[in-house]
């Protein structure tokens, strides 16, 4: 187990480190950027949101990712299961 929160340790750690390093202005060009409403500028290319409903949806997509994101995380390092014969003890002993 320890090997394993090593190894998603490191690799948070090196995706920390290349996402802090990519310069924010290099996502989105200069005509794009004068298109975008200023929440979103210099992030994205295109026009951007149309209307309040596509910054409702887009809100209400990124808290769906952001709750996967942290159950995903939470049942690979607790999972809960403690029987001795359940199926992830063949990867742990390994």
């Amino acid at each position: 187990m320890k090997k394993l929160f090593n190894a998603i340790q490191t690799a948070a750690t090196t995706w920390i480190i290349l996402m802090l390093g990519t310069p924010v202005a290099a996502l989105a060009c200069d005509v794009c950027e004068k298109n975008q409403p200023k929440a979103l500028r210099g992030i994205s290319h295109g026009t951007g949101p149309d209307s309040q409903w596509d910054m409702i949806i887009i809100a209400i997509a990124a808290v769906i990712v952001l709750l996967t994101l942290i159950w995903s995380v939470r049942y690979l390092v607790r999972p809960g299961e403690t029987a001795p014969g359940h199926i992830k003890n063949i990867v742990v002993e390994k």
